[in-house]
């Protein structure tokens, strides 16, 4: 009964102790099975017994937190220590005291203030090895900044790689100065055109992409970045320059002297690795097998796939795709009438189960389920034969009647507009059992209106008379007498049967408009697909069959691609989605409605076991 019914409860009292508290709780906890309330709901977290251990088990579990982060930033898998079952199995003999909490605060301090200094020398390191790697990237394109032709000017000079970069040992009249640096991609263009207004046109800047993406050393988020230099002749600008790096979080970086071309070459490492030839493996191929359909006998399930040809499809679908829409909706809503008399027997509620179950069951039973039974009748009659007879031999509702198959829609509006009145019968005796039904369901109406009230006003009374029977019977002081009167006043203003009648009221109008709404909202099965076989069809002939015939793989490629494209968005993508919210609505509404309540609490017991999630531990 776990799937269906929540387990039975009972409110019990514990009296222990306090020396057996600690072992109780640990027993009951370990059980899971018990749900403790709170005795003294008006006292503030601060004024309650126990909270500063409650705080030091915080501050602990904080640690035991950010160790738990660590592990995970560094993908490190923890050792088990085994299940939380033999955890708690082998401390029941244990009793911790507050020594213990102080060692186990003293341990994980010291391992907290460890991993602290651990990862301050990680973040050092990885800082450093980050620097080394730019630098690196920029000593590899040391000969594409400098191997360049400086424009608009007079006599252009070319800057070899192996010259050192100080201009001091070349021929240039104007000594030059330079940047050089990493920036961010993403930034590259804001700082190029900053550092240009900012020098006013005095200064030459060169940038070269890197490949690899560089972990940045500030964030350590690896991100897309751009070598640069930049040469500009005074010191003033210098400033400049240096401010706007700073700006845009651009890393400078001190080009070391290019003489020793072995030292600059043992920086730069070939990270290149060779991988193995792709070797595919094949199991053979598999043998192709042909199966022979038998195409004369009757699809036992499902629809033929002729009815697609015909002329008639469209409306044969319809009314096919209607009449399952409406059985399958009255069939789930009958299903919920009967789970909600199921809970009234369950729950003992023995007026609700003969005061609104049964007349609803009737209610739904004479004109619902008798629309579902006339359906599947006029299915299983071969009218074919029927009216292949030149006079009708069936006196069903009168001379030569039943051989014409009738319009259920007229069929079920005419048992409320025109009782008696049957224009194409399929059985005998149809009018008058259309006319019981109609009297049951009739009578139905004001049963469930009028019994549940009345009998509880009924029960309220007899309980009011015995409570005032007993009083005067018992020979007790005025004092006693205005007590009991008092208590009797109470008890006689806690019914109100106009208030009850108004909810009987609104709950039997709600009932009867919601099953002819509910039925018709099943229709939109109906509805969706006949959407999505429209759907289907004009995909497939206006962007598939049309290109088809034009003797061009071109458009035939087109043509498949837009039927592809459009048959996975709107049929696979839209349409679902759609699908499924109406069928969730038809749950929650449609079904749910019928015998739903939603009125219960969600049991939280005390569970060892689960403490260590954050949830657990606000619950507690």
């Amino acid at each position: 009964m776990k799937w269906l019914r929540s387990e039975a409860m009972e409110y019990v009292s514990l009296i222990i102790h306090e020396d057996a508290a600690h072992d109780c709780v640990t027993m009951l906890g370990g059980l899971g099975v018990v749900e403790f309330t709170d005795l003294n709901p008006e006292l503030t977290p601060f004024h309650r017994r126990y909270v500063s251990f409650v705080k030091r088990c915080d501050e602990m579990d904080c640690k035991l937190r950010f160790f738990e982060g660590e592990m995970t930033k560094f993908k490190i898998t923890a050792k088990s220590a085994g299940s939380a079952d033999s955890f708690l199995a082998d401390s029941v003999d244990v009793r911790y005291g507050s020594q213990d909490l102080d060692e186990l605060e003293r341990i994980l301090e010291d391992k907290e203030h460890e991993l602290v200094q651990l990862n301050s020398m990680h973040e050092k390191l990885t800082r450093e090895y980050d620097e080394r790697k730019e630098l690196q990237e920029i000593i590899s394109r040391v000969g594409e900044f400098f191997e360049v032709e400086i424009p608009d000017a007079s006599n252009s000079v070319s800057f070899d790689v192996d010259s050192p970069i100080e201009a001091s040992e070349t021929d240039l009249a104007i000594r030059f100065k330079n940047i050089t640096g990493v920036v961010s991609a993403n930034e590259r263009i804001k700082f190029e055109r900053m550092v240009f207004r900012a020098t006013r046109g005095n200064c030459f800047t060169r940038f070269s992409a890197i490949d690899e993406l560089l972990v940045d050393p500030g964030t350590g988020v690896a991100v897309e970045k751009h070598a640069f230099v930049i040469f500009f002749q005074s010191q003033f600008i210098e400033t400049k320059l240096r401010k706007i790096c700073d700006a845009f979080r651009a890393s400078l970086y001190t080009l070391p002297s290019m003489d020793d071309r072995t030292a600059i070459a043992n920086l730069i490492q070939n990270n290149n690795a060779e991988l193995n030839q792709t070797y595919y493996h094949y199991d053979g191929v598999p043998n192709g097998t042909v199966d022979v359909a038998n195409g004369h006998n009757v699809y036992g399930f499902g629809l033929d796939p002729i009815w697609k040809t015909s002329e008639n499809e469209l409306l044969f679908f319809n009314s096919f795709k209607m009449k399952l829409s409406v059985i399958l909706g009255i069939t789930q809503m009958g299903f919920g009438i009967l789970i909600k008399g199921w809970n009234a027997l369950y729950f003992e509620d023995y007026p609700t189960f003969f005061f609104d179950f049964l007349p609803q069951l009737v209610f739904a039973a004479s004109l619902f389920f008798y629309m579902v039974v006339l359906i599947v009748m006029k299915w299983s009659i071969d009218w074919t034969e029927r009216m292949s007879h030149e006079v009708c031999p069936f006196n069903f509702e009168g001379p030569v009647t039943g051989c014409r198959p009738p319009a259920l829609i007229n069929t079920l509006i005419n048992i409320a507009l025109q009782p008696g009145v049957v224009a194409d019968p399929m059985y005998g005796g149809q009018k008058k059992l259309q006319q019981t039904l109609l009297a049951l369901a009739g009578f139905s109406v004001p049963a469930m209106l009028l019994c549940h009230p009345l009998y509880v006003k009924f029960k309220h009374n007899s309980s009011v008379a015995g409570v005032s029977h007993r009083i005067k019977v018992c020979d007790v002081d005025n004092d006693m007498d205005d007590t009991a009167n008092a208590s009797l006043e109470r008890s006689s203003d806690s019914f109100d049967l106009g208030e009850a009648m108004i909810h009987q009221s609104i709950e039997t109008i709600e009932f009867v408009l919601n099953m002819v709404s509910n039925t018709a909202s099943y229709l939109r099965l109906w509805a969706l697909s006949l959407a999505h076989s429209e759907l289907s069809t004009v995909f497939f002939e206006k962007a598939l069959l049309s290109t088809i015939h034009m003797d061009s793989f071109i458009a035939i490629f087109v043509g498949f691609a837009l039927f592809a494209g459009t048959t996975f968005g709107v049929i696979l993508c839209m349409d679902v989605l759609e699908c499924f919210l109406h069928a969730l609505r038809l749950h929650w509404v449609e079904f749910q409605g019928k015998f739903y309540k939603a009125d219960g609490i969600a049991f939280n017991p005390l569970r060892l076991k689960d403490l260590r999630s954050p949830s657990s531990n606000d619950s507690l």
